[in-house]
């Protein structure tokens, strides 16, 4: 018999660090603290968590490092879906190819865009990744946009030698240590 006896609501929240650094992990099981737990995988020996990924589904936290959030306004009278044409609207602000990016929306109200871009090729390691692990990922979402959004403050966090920083409803940035003191002059 399985010791965790998954809600529907139950899920593991799971945040990739970038490179391959040691990824965070935590069981979040409302109405069954019990069950919760958390961690850091592989860094501890005898950790639950391949036990926990093959049973419960993810919520992956991808680096906001990794990640470009750009907001942009539809033309007016457009038809065609915001992810068809945002690759054309934002093309002259990426540092990658087009063909390279993988865009994703965050927010749209009414002609009002808000999207996230980041290279394919990291989307494919990040879903490499969560199937080496057994992951069976919900959705993948930049790190940053699970700190809370109270305007008109920022919500900062320091995770290892970075801070995530959300400054807007659906942006944000990561910082290194080195440079915070020069991003908040």
């Amino acid at each position: 018999m399985n010791k965790f006896n998954a809600s529907p609501q139950a899920m593991l929240i799971v945040r990739f660090a970038p490179g391959l650094a040691p990824l965070h992990w935590q069981l979040f099981a409302p109405g069954e603290p019990h069950h919760e737990a958390s961690g850091r995988w592989p860094a501890e020996d005898a950790s639950p968590f391949p036990a926990l990924a093959a049973h419960y589904p993810a919520w992956v936290l991808i680096p906001a490092s990794d990640c470009a959030f750009h907001s942009l306004t539809l033309p007016a009278g457009l038809r065609k879906p915001p992810l068809q044409v945002a690759p054309f609207l934002l093309e002259e602000q990426l540092a990658d190819d087009v063909e390279a990016t993988h865009f994703a929306l965050l927010h749209r109200q009414q002609a009002q865009c808000e999207i996230v871009a980041v290279q394919r090729q990291k989307m494919r390691d990040w879903l490499a990744r969560c199937e080496s692990l057994s992951l069976r990922p919900l959705v993948l979402t930049p790190d940053v946009l699970a700190l809370p959004w109270h305007p008109p403050a920022w919500s900062a966090v320091q995770v290892d030698e970075q801070w995530l920083i959300r400054h807007q409803p659906w942006g944000g940035m990561a910082a290194e240590n080195v440079w915070l003191t020069e991003l908040l002059q």
